[in-house]
C-alpha cells in the first residue's frame, strides 16, 4: 500500500509544478565574447542555482513564478545582478556580459590563508601575477613574469641562475612553492626561478612578510607561491616562439577527457644562443626541455583527486673569465616535480585536503681549463618529498577555522659536505578566522615547528580586515618568522678553488635559525569604478642572521650575528580608462644593517608606469611597462673577504608588446624587452635589448 501512496504523491507533486518555468543562458567575457566556464549562477535568498559548462552555458530548471535577484559571479571578474520576473511555463533566456575587475579585488587567492578566499575578505595584502600578464610580457620562466612588480628584484648568478629579492630580502629568505608544496631547485641556498617555465604557471600570488605561521621555515621575507595551470576542456593547442640572441623554442598541449578522467599533457622545447650571463661569464649555448602531466578525477563519494607531474632538463655551455684564467663549464640540471592532491567536502561546513609531494633536483657542474685540463665535476642531490594536510571547518557563520599537519624529509649530497646530509621535519599549524563585527575580520593562528638537530619553534601571525565601506578597506598584520641553517652553512667542508689561496670552508653545527618580526599595513581604496589606490607600509626585522666570517687565516665559516631592519612603504593606482588600463606604482625602501651583512641590493627609490589596452573584442592587444630604479649603495666582497662600498647609478628599463588575434584559434605576439638597451657589466642587468615573437594555435 505505502508504494501506491508515494506514487500517487509524486505524480501530486509533479502537477503541481506544471507551472514551473526555467532559466537559462550563456556567461561571455564582455570584452573578447569568450564563453566563461564555471561561472556561478544563483537566485539570491534562495538555494536555486547553477554552474556554467565548458561553454559559458547555463539552465535552472523547476522555477517557481515570481520576482527573483539573479546573480553571477566568476573569478576576476565583477559580480553582475540582474531583477527579474517568472512567469508561468515561462523560459528566460540571458546573455550575461561579465566585466573584468581590474583591480583584482575578487580574485579568489590560497597563500594568504592556506584556503580559496576572495581577495577583499583577505586580511593579508596579496599581489597576484595573471596568466594574462606573464603572456603579454613574453616571459620565459617566473622570474620573467615578476621582474616588473614593485618591490620584487631579480638577481643573476654565475651559473644563468635567476634569484628573488623581495623588498630588500634576498632569495634564501623568501619561500617558494610551486602548488602550495616546497621546490627544490636551489643553488647558494637559493631556489632557482629559471628552471619553472611560465607555460605551465596560471598565476603567480605573492605574500609579503613573515609566513612561518602557515609555512614554516624559510618564510621570513615573504611567500612566492606558483600556482600551475589546470586541466581545460578539450583543447589542443601549440605555440612557437623566436627572438634575439638566437632564442627558439615551442610548447604543445593536449587536454582530453578520458572516461572519467581529464588530462593535460604538455610538451615544451627552448634553445637559446650565445650571450652573457654576468659580468665573467659568457654563455655559448643553452637548452631546456620538459615534459608535464595532469590528471582530474572527480567522484562524489570518494571527493576530487589531481595529479599533476612535471619533468624538466636545462643544460648550458659558457665560457669564465676569472683573475685572467679562462676555462669551460658545462651545467645538467634535471629537476622532477610531482604532487598528489586529495580534496573532499562534507557537506557545506568541513572541507579536508591531503596533498603528498615529491621535488627533485639533480645538478652537475664541470669545468676545465687550460691549467686544469682535467675536469672538476660538482654533482648536487637535492630531494624533498612530504605530505601535507588542510582541514577548513566553518564553525558559525562567523567563525571559521583551519588546522593541518605537514611532515617532510629533506636529502641533500654534495661532494662539499662532509657527508650526505638529511632533515625531517614537523609542522602543526591551526589559524582561526572570526568576523567579530560585520566590518570587522579577525584572524590568530601560528605554527609549531620541529627539526632535525634543531630546537622547536613557534611561529604566531595576527592579521585583521576593516572594511570601512564598501569603497575602503583597511589591513594590518603582524607575525614572526624563522629560516633553519641550510646544509651548507651548517655541515661544508671543503677547499675553495682560488688558485694561490687554498682557502677551506668549514660549516658550523651548531648555529641556530634565523628570526624575523614584522609588521604591515594597508589601505585599499575604490575611488570609483574606473580608479583604485591601494597603499602598504611595511617593517621587517631580522636578527640572528647567518653570515661567513674568517675563523682563521686560512679558513672560513658561518655564524649567528648580523641584524637588519628592512622598511618602506608602497603606493600604487590603477585606472580604468575605456579601452586602456594605465597603472602607476612607487615603492621606497630603507635598509638598516649591520656591518657583516651585505645583501639587500636594492635601490630605495622604485617605480614603474604601466599600460594595458585592447580594442576590437580584444583581437588588438598592447602592453607597455617602464620601470624606474634610483642610486643605490652596492656593497661588493673582495678577495680575503674585504668588504667596500660601491655606488649603483640610477636607471630605467622599458618593455613593450603588441598582440593580433587572426581568429579566436590563431594569435600572433611581438615585443621588445629592455627597449633603452641599457646594461651594467659589474653589477646587471647584462643582456641589453631583446625582441621576442609568439605565435598560438588553439583548436
Amino acid at each position: 500500500m505505502k508504494y501506491y501512496l508515494i506514487i500517487l504523491l509524486s505524480v501530486l507533486y509533479c502537477l503541481s509544478n506544471t507551472d514551473a518555468s526555467v532559466i537559462k543562458g550563456r556567461v561571455t567575457d564582455e570584452m573578447s565574447g569568450e564563453a566563461l566556464p564555471n561561472a556561478n549562477v544563483l537566485l539570491k535568498d534562495t538555494q536555486t542555482g547553477a554552474v556554467a559548462d565548458q561553454n559559458g552555458r547555463f539552465i535552472v530548471p523547476g522555477i517557481v513564478p515570481g520576482r527573483y535577484q539573479v546573480q553571477v559571479n566568476h573569478m576576476g571578474y565583477e559580480p553582475y545582478s540582474l531583477a527579474l520576473t517568472v512567469s508561468e511555463q515561462d523560459t528566460v533566456n540571458l546573455e550575461i556580459a561579465l566585466t573584468r575587475d581590474v583591480f583584482r579585488l575578487s580574485d579568489v587567492v590560497v597563500t594568504a590563508s592556506r584556503s580559496p578566499q576572495i581577495y577583499k575578505n583577505v586580511a593579508v595584502p596579496t599581489r597576484v601575477v595573471q596568466r594574462r600578464e606573464i603572456e603579454a610580457r613574453g616571459a620565459l620562466d617566473v622570474a620573467d613574469a615578476l621582474k616588473t612588480r614593485p618591490g620584487i628584484v631579480i638577481q643573476r648568478g654565475t651559473s644563468g641562475e635567476k634569484n628573488v629579492t623581495l623588498n630588500g630580502i634576498d632569495g634564501k629568505r623568501v619561500l617558494v612553492l610551486v602548488d602550495g608544496v616546497p621546490f627544490s631547485a636551489r643553488l647558494n641556498d637559493k631556489v632557482n626561478l629559471a628552471h619553472i617555465d611560465a607555460d605551465q604557471v596560471d598565476r603567480i600570488e605573492i605574500v609579503k612578510g613573515p609566513g612561518s605561521a602557515l609555512y614554516g621555515s624559510d618564510a621570513m621575507g615573504g611567500v612566492i607561491n606558483v600556482i600551475t595551470r589546470s586541466v581545460s576542456n578539450e583543447t589542443i593547442a601549440a605555440n612557437l616562439r623566436y627572438g634575439s640572441y638566437e632564442t627558439v623554442g615551442g610548447n604543445f598541449n593536449l587536454s582530453r577527457r578520458l572516461g572519467a578522467v581529464h588530462t593535460r599533457v604538455t610538451l615544451d622545447v627552448q634553445k637559446q644562443g650565445a650571450r652573457q650571463s654576468v659580468g665573467e661569464i659568457q654563455v655559448d649555448e643553452s637548452q631546456a626541455m620538459r615534459a608535464g602531466l595532469t590528471m582530474d578525477y572527480t567522484n562524489k563519494r570518494l571527493g576530487d583527486f589531481t595529479i599533476k607531474t612535471d619533468l624538466r632538463r636545462d643544460e648550458m655551455d659558457s665560457e669564465t673569465q676569472f683573475m685572467g684564467q679562462a676555462s669551460d663549464n658545462e651545467l645538467d640540471v634535471q629537476t622532477w616535480h610531482s604532487t598528489l592532491d586529495w580534496k573532499r567536502e562534507f557537506g557545506t561546513l568541513l572541507q579536508t585536503r591531503i596533498k603528498g609531494y615529491y621535488s627533485g633536483h639533480h645538478r652537475e657542474y664541470s669545468t676545465e681549463s687550460f691549467m686544469a685540463p682535467a675536469a672538476s665535476v660538482d654533482t648536487t642531490e637535492d630531494q624533498i618529498y612530504g605530505v601535507r594536510s588542510d582541514i577548513a571547518w566553518s564553525v558559525t557563520q562567523t567563525l571559521d577555522l583551519d588546522m593541518g599537519v605537514d611532515v617532510s624529509r629533506h636529502n641533500y649530497d654534495n661532494k662539499r659536505l662532509s657527508s650526505k646530509a638529511e632533515r625531517d621535519e614537523l609542522g602543526v599549524f591551526a589559524q582561526a578566522q572570526w568576523q567579530a563585527l560585520e566590518p570587522v575580520r579577525l584572524s590568530v593562528g601560528g605554527r609549531f615547528d620541529k627539526i632535525s638537530n634543531l630546537e622547536a619553534h613557534w611561529s604566531p601571525r595576527v592579521s585583521t580586515l576593516i572594511d570601512v565601506s564598501s569603497n575602503l578597506s583597511l589591513r594590518a598584520h603582524w607575525g614572526l618568522g624563522f629560516r633553519a641553517p641550510s646544509f651548507i652553512e651548517m655541515y661544508s667542508d671543503f677547499m675553495m678553488p682560488i688558485p694561490g689561496m687554498p682557502l677551506q670552508v668549514k660549516g658550523n653545527p651548531h648555529l641556530q635559525p634565523e628570526t624575523s618580526n614584522g609588521t604591515g599595513l594597508g589601505l585599499d581604496f575604490l575611488v570609483s569604478d574606473r580608479m583604485n589606490i591601494s597603499v602598504s607600509a611595511f617593517r621587517n626585522e631580522l636578527n640572528d642572521m647567518i653570515v661567513d666570517f674568517q675563523q682563521s687565516s686560512l679558513v672560513y665559516s658561518y655564524h649567528n650575528v648580523e641584524h637588519a631592519v628592512f622598511k618602506g612603504f608602497e603606493v600604487r593606482t590603477a585606472y580604468k580608462i575605456g579601452p586602456l588600463q594605465p597603472a602607476v606604482s612607487y615603492i621606497y625602501t630603507d635598509i638598516e644593517k649591520s656591518q657583516g651583512y651585505t645583501g639587500g641590493r636594492t635601490a630605495p627609490h622604485a617605480g614603474s608606469v604601466e599600460l594595458t589596452g585592447a580594442w576590437f573584442k580584444e583581437r588588438l592587444t598592447l602592453s607597455v611597462r617602464d620601470q624606474v630604479y634610483s642610486e643605490q649603495d652596492v656593497s661588493v666582497v673582495g678577495r680575503g673577504g674585504a668588504i667596500s662600498a660601491q655606488t649603483k647609478e640610477a636607471y630605467h628599463m622599458l618593455d613593450l608588446s603588441l598582440g593580433f588575434s587572426f581568429t579566436s584559434r590563431i594569435e600572433l605576439r611581438a615585443g621588445v624587452n629592455n627597449v633603452n638597451d641599457y646594461t651594467n657589466d659589474l653589477y646587471g642587468p647584462y643582456i641589453g635589448r631583446e625582441f621576442f615573437t609568439r605565435m598560438q594555435v588553439r583548436y
